[in-house]
């Protein structure tokens, strides 16, 4: 059960890692307590970077204002 679970502050790198790793789909955070505090999966991490990066339909990346 530990390697599914990061801390809040893990770098984002870090948690594909560790998602990569094992095959997990989704990790726990935990707070110093081991409470939970929330997950993360693959899915959350490629929307949060298609909610910074738009790509265009000719193939140019922007980023959103």
């Amino acid at each position: 059960m530990d390697s599914l679970l990061i801390d809040p502050d893990v770098a984002v790198v870090d948690a594909l890692r560790k998602l990569g790793e094992g095959g997990q789909r989704c990790l726990v955070v935990v707070g110093p307590d081991r409470l939970l505090i929330g997950t993360l999966s693959d899915g959350d991490i490629r929307r949060a970077i298609l909610a910074v990066y738009v790509v265009s339909p000719f193939g140019t990346t922007s980023t959103t204002i």
